[in-house]
């Protein structure tokens, strides 16, 4: 692995908090899951915010609107390549329960640590996925990681998981988040690098299973609405 630069643990602290501990490589578990010390299913409310804003990182959250409460931190003083600057986290609340069901970082920045280190300290959290689970594009030194779980917590992965999905095709239904009754928890790691180190990187952290059981529950009612309207005679 590179050598760390100096402001690395600065850095670090902006891109999450290490959990209290590290997960092992062989034993994920999305039980665990966090970005910044927030987890999937923790009420929001005045407490939430408050967990927040308490951290070393200098946010400050806004008023939860249409269930996204958006926090910003402090910018770097440098803007990437791309000519921008962002230091956000988005929080999404189920509309019945009230509770975190997904959780976004964006993190935009004139210089970072190494892709290496960036992946070091994803894999030191998260634990390591399947290798099919890790892209990289050249073209843009871009790397793409997913943690992807069904319903049970069990790993999913584009390959190796035919019986649910289109055998030919090497997407991952958990990939984009989507509604649907394989998946579970989901998350998403991705990062951009230059010549000056990890300039941008995306997080988000999803748990779609009460989302979509709604979902499926609206349809159901809906079609049981649709024929009891068929099969009422009409009044004359």
């Amino acid at each position: 692995m590179s050598t760390r630069p100096a402001s690395f643990s600065a850095l670090l602290a902006l891109f999450f908090l290490l959990a209290p501990a590290s997960l092992p490589a062989q034993g994920i578990s999305p039980d665990q899951f966090d970005i910044l010390g927030v987890k999937l299913g923790m009420p929001g409310g005045p407490e939430l915010k408050k967990q927040i804003e308490a951290l070393p990182d200098g946010f400050k959250c806004g008023e939860a609107r249409n269930n996204i409460m958006s926090c910003k931190g402090p910018l770097s003083p440098v803007p990437n390549p791309r000519g921008s600057t962002d230091n956000n986290l988005y929080i999404e609340f189920d509309e019945v329960s009230h509770k975190v069901w997904q959780i976004r970082r964006i993190v935009g920045q004139g210089a970072g640590p190494t892709p290496e280190n960036m992946l070091e300290t994803l894999y030191k959290k998260y634990g390591q996925p399947p290798p099919s689970e890790v892209e990289f594009k050249k073209e843009s030194n871009a790397y793409t990681i997913y943690w992807a779980f069904d319903r049970n917590g069990n790993v999913v992965t584009k390959k190796g998981n035919k019986d649910i999905t289109d055998p030919f095709s090497t997407d991952n239904p958990c990939h984009q988040f989507s509604l649907n009754e394989l998946c579970g928890v989901s998350l998403r790691a991705s990062f951009f690098s230059a010549r000056d180190g990890v300039y941008a990187y995306y997080l988000t952290l999803a748990d779609t299973r009460e989302q979509y059981d709604r979902k499926v529950k609206r349809e159901r009612e809906e079609e049981e609405r649709k024929q009891k309207a068929r099969s009422t005679p009409p009044s004359f």
